[in-house]
């Protein structure tokens, strides 16, 4: 299934991607943290998140 539902010329959605969706620094902030420490964690402890 595609993410996307609107057919856009590729650099009109990426324009729309870079331009539209603003996040408060400490939204992204959080977000770095959470994958950081979700890279950290050992599949062994039930983690099934993946790094990207």
């Amino acid at each position: 299934m595609a993410n996307r539902t609107l057919k856009l010329t590729e650099p009109l959605y990426q324009y729309l991607l870079e331009h539209s969706i603003r996040e408060h620094p400490a939204q992204t902030a959080l977000r770095a943290a959470t994958r950081a420490r979700a890279c950290k964690s050992r599949p062994s402890k039930g983690n099934s998140w993946r790094c990207w």
